[in-house]
Parts: C-alpha cells; structure tokens; sequence
C-alpha cells in the first residue's frame, strides 16, 4: 500500500505513479472536501458525486474567497488537478480517493480546535455573524485513521477507481464555538464585518 498525504502539485503525483506503475497494490491519495462546488449543497449531506470545482466554476471559486474572508490561495483547484492525475493511472494502478472535511487532532497543522478553544476563553469569540452560519464538517484524526484501515481492508473490485468522503454530519461554526463556550462557561458572542479565520479543508 501506498497512503499518499503529501501531494501538492499534479506532476509530484504522475511521478510517483509512473515509477510505482506495476510495482504496488494499491494506492491511496488523501484528497479534501475543498473540490467540491461551495454551497452545494452546504446546507445538505455532501455526495461523492456532487459538482467539483472546474472551469464552468470560476466565478464561484473567484468570489468565494472574498465573501467568506480567507485566501484558497489555488488549494482547491490543486487538488482537482491531482485527483484528475490519480484517475489517469487508475488502468495501471489499484488507486482509491479519501475526501476528508476539516480535520481536527493532533495533526490538524491550524490547530482548529484548540484556536475555537482560546477564543471562547479568552473571551474574543467575535467573529462576523456570517461566519459563524457556515456550514463545515469536522474528522478526528482517528476516524481518518479508521477509514484509511477500513478501505485497505475492502476488495480491490469495490474501492479501486473510487472516490469516498469521510465526513461527520454538518455543524455550523457558530453552533460548533456555542458548544465550546458552553462547556468552558465562557460566552461566545457574534459580530457583524469580515473575517479572515476560515480557510479550505
């Protein structure tokens, strides 16, 4: 097996595959929920085969950034590109795709949760109120752990050429820091303006 977490561009991905080509079982891209098309459907259960990012998406993938507050900085669309390469060698290689949301736990590099944690204690919770109503959905390192265990340990027939989210149900982030509060006594409030503070999966 190869779990491949690391792939940022495209090329690093056609590389590795063409010289693995052959030699190896199977091969697991750890991909993100970001591919897919925002708000569609945000408020719903996100599908495998809902719309993805691509050229027809542009305007979106333009403005989003903009009214959320945060820089994609081409995130997305990378890995659009690399899913796109994985599937390529999918006539050579037993290759599968775990879709993760935002991922909380000790590998978690923006440290979400212990950042909603301080805000609430620090008593600085103030994001805009429109923040706060997005919709996101959140993975324990340990259920990622899980699921990448539970797809080396399925057929090849019924995960090869596939792609799989892993997903709890959706939480707003209001609802999400309300929680918080509530369990450290603080309380969490909401403003109007921007914010800065949410980014891509």
């Amino acid at each position: 097996f190869v779990i491949d977490f690391s792939a940022d561009h495209h090329r690093h991905v056609t590389s590795v595959l063409g010289a693995l080509s052959g030699r190896i079982g199977r091969y697991i891209l750890v991909s993100t929920a970001a591919i897919y098309v925002p708000g569609i459907p945000s408020w719903g259960v996100l599908r495998e085969s809902d719309a993805m990012l691509g050229m027809d998406t542009k305007n979106i993938q333009t403005s989003l950034p903009s009214i959320l507050g945060y820089a994609d900085g081409g995130y997305a669309n990378r890995k659009v590109e690399i899913e796109k390469a994985v599937m390529s060698y999918a006539d050579n290689v037993q290759v599968t795709m775990l879709r993760l949301p935002y991922v909380i736990g000790p590998r978690d590099s923006l440290h979400r949760l212990g950042v909603y944690n301080l805000w609430v204690r620090l008593a600085r919770s103030q994001l805009p109120w429109g923040a706060s109503q997005v919709p996101l959905s959140f993975v324990d390192v340990d259920s990622v752990s899980s699921a990448l265990a539970f797809l080396m340990d399925q057929p090849k027939r019924t995960v090869a050429g596939h792609a799989f989210n892993a997903a709890l149900p959706v939480v707003r982030l209001g609802e999400l820091v309300d929680e918080i509060a509530r369990v450290v006594g603080n309380e969490a409030k909401w403003v109007s303006g921007s914010s800065a503070l949410l980014g891509s999966p």
